[in-house]
Formats: C-alpha cells, structure tokens, sequence
C-alpha cells in the first residue's frame, strides 16, 4: 500500500476525501469525518478502499450554499492567457495572441490561495497555453505548496526536458496534452508545421520526470479515420487517452462540415472496443465508455458526471466566472469576475442560483433536435 497525501473538505453529509497522489475522490460519512479529522489518518477499511494510506489535511469549512451542493467546487480551471504558440483550426476559445486586462500575477497568485483555502481539491493551469506564461511555474508552486493537486492543459510543444525538470520541481502531478492525429494530419490539417514532433518530445520529457500524460483527441471530418493509429501509438508508450467530441463553439461553429454524425462515432467506437474495454483500460470518450464509479456511501443528491455548476469552476484570463470553459459566461445567465467578488461568496450564489435545473432543460431540448443524444452541457446552451 502506497503511502500518499489526503485532502478531506466537509460537506452537509460527512465529507469529500480526495488523494492528491492518485487523484481518486471519494465520499465519508459524518462518522467517517469526525474520526479521520481527529487523528488525520485514514481508518483501515478507507485505506483498503483507496490502496493508499497518509496524511490527512482536513478542511473543515462551512461555505453558505443551498441545499443539494457540495461546499465547495472540487477543481479550478484556471486559463492563464490566451496567448498561444499554435492557430488550431478547432480552438473552442479561438487562443493566439495575449489580450488586455488580463488577470496580474498577483491575483493569480491570490485566486489560488482562496480556491486552496476554501477546499479546492485541484487546479488546473489551461490557456491560450499555459506554457508560454514566463512564470507558470511560480504558479504550481504555490498551488503544490497548499496542498494542492495540480495539472495543466498544454499542446506540449515547448516543453524541453529541462522545462519539465522545471515543471516537476515545481510540484506538478499532471499534463493532459492536446493530439488530434498522426504527423501529417495534426501538422497540416489542424495545428501547424511540426506540432506533432514537438508534441510527442514534449510528452517523452514529461514522462521521463516522472510527470503523469493524458492526451485529448479531438473527434472531427479531418481525423476521426485515423483515431484508432492515434490511440494505439500513444497506448504503448504508456499514455491515458480521452477522445472527445468537437463542440460547435469557437473556431469550429461556423464549419458543419468538421462535425461527425451518429454513425461515424458508431464507426470509431467499433474500432477502438478492445481499447474501451479492456481490463484496465487507459481509453474512454464522449459517446463511448466512460467508466463511472458508484459513490461508497449514499449522497443526498444527484453527483453529476459532469463536473459543470456543480463540482467545477473555470476562470479566464480576465478573472470571468464560467460554469464550464465550452460555454461562454452570458450563455447561462450567471455573470461573476473575481476581481469584484470572492469564490467563496461567487459559489454561494451559483448554488443558489440552482443552474443545473436551467442546464438539464436545455439540454433536453437540445437532445430533441441532435443527431447525437449528447451528454455536454456546452451543446444545449
């Protein structure tokens, strides 16, 4: 049994446990939290659940939200800039160039201190790409130093082995890199001359300090053939992959022409089934299998598979509230800037709010109208 590092946030029930080692969430009873917040250890029957066992950081806060939430959001996405060192022709936040006003060094380095403080479990450091911030690291470091679990969302393209020795001093636990094809397909159709090469030495660096790798693929017209040779090349290097559907937002909304129908995702799930469902699996998808695991004790509510208004937090650059970084702010009627207003005090209102009502109808409309019955909320807005 490995020996890791907890975070334990109270909730109305008991409370949410989450291991910053492995990144495994689960949920304790009243019982279960009053124990471990005594002695900060794991009991045994929890320990042989998570086949890990240490530290326990317990946070017990009492955040003023509604009935039917948890306290607090579980992960921040927090966009750094949008500058971008690619023009990728499906960008969901058409990144590229740095823009004005966005957040100073110092609210960011303040943004993650509340987050921490108030029981966030994870930041994850997204763009624009995140890499081309000078002082990204400053910022895992503050986040590891909490403690924190902490990510970024990269093309993977300018990290050098010295950047990732860098990145792991920092504190990083993991990369989710961007890879939507083969060479040829990545660098001329979507990303740009030697993406690829640089994407894969990039994950062969962060890999080598020990830096845990997923890769999203982006499901389109351009690549989805050519998804299977994607899956197997980066399955036997080791690397977790997510397949995920193009969402008609951002530089992709006005082409139909780059979305797939129900029979092509048929297509492509057929073809990647002993990778969906093999023991172990390191493949899952949109549309496809996505593992979900059964709480260990009964919640009160529903727990979302997806994280929106519920368990999530993004903010762009500019210090913008979204319940999801596929939905522009106005789409859901909830507007907040963390410039004026405390996450705290920002989450109480979104639980009161009570969005994923509004969510749930418009994605029923939504399903109504779609060739793909779809699961993201960011297609109903």
């Amino acid at each position: 049994m490995s020996d890791t590092m907890f975070l334990l946030r109270k909730e109305s029930f008991g409370g949410t446990l989450f291991s910053l080692t492995s990144a495994k969430r689960d949920y304790v009873t009243e019982q279960e939290f009053a124990k471990i917040a005594k002695n900060h250890i794991l009991p045994d029957n929890l320990a042989q659940e998570f086949g890990e066992n240490g530290y326990v950081h317990v946070k017990n806060i009492s955040n003023n939200v509604a009935p039917g939430h948890f306290t607090f959001p579980d992960t921040l996405y927090l966009e750094v800039t949008r500058a971008c060192n690619l023009k990728c022709v499906h960008c969901f936040n058409d990144s590229g160039k740095r823009l004005r006003r966005e957040l100073s060094h110092s609210q960011k380095l303040n943004l993650i201190n509340n987050f921490a403080q108030l029981g966030g479990q994870e930041i994850r450091f997204t763009g624009g790409e995140p890499m081309q911030y000078k002082r990204i690291h400053e910022l895992i470091a503050s986040a590891s130093a909490q403690p924190v679990r902490v990510s970024i969302g990269t093309n993977a393209t300018l990290i050098t082995l010295d950047r990732a020795k860098c990145l792991q001093d920092s504190g990083l636990s993991q990369a989710v890199v961007s890879i939507d094809g083969m060479s040829q397909t990545h660098n001329k159709k979507l990303r740009g001359h030697q993406a690829w090469q640089r994407s894969v030495a990039g994950i062969r660096f962060l890999q080598k300090c020990g830096i845990f790798v997923r890769i999203n693929i982006t499901a389109m017209q351009d690549n989805f053939k050519e998804i299977p040779e994607v899956v197997r090349y980066f399955h036997d290097i080791g690397v977790d992959i997510f397949v995920r559907r193009l969402l008609p937002i951002g530089r992709a909304q006005h082409n139909q022409k780059m979305f797939l129908t129900s029979s092509d995702y048929k297509w492509l799930t057929n073809k990647l089934y002993s990778y969906l469902y093999e023991s172990h699996s390191k493949v899952s998808g949109h549309y496809m299998h996505m593992p979900t695991a059964t709480p260990r004790i009964a919640l009160p509510f529903k727990r979302l598979s997806c994280s929106i208004a519920q368990r999530g937090l993004v903010i762009d650059p500019f210090g913008n509230i979204q319940l999801c970084g596929f939905m522009d702010r106005y789409k859901t009627g909830f507007v907040a800037n963390v410039r004026n207003e405390s996450l705290g005090s920002i989450w109480s209102r979104i639980t009161y709010n009570d969005p994923i009502s509004w969510l749930n109808n418009g994605l029923r409309r939504h399903n109504t109208q779609a060739d793909i019955s779809t699961n993201c909320y960011a297609c109903s807005a």
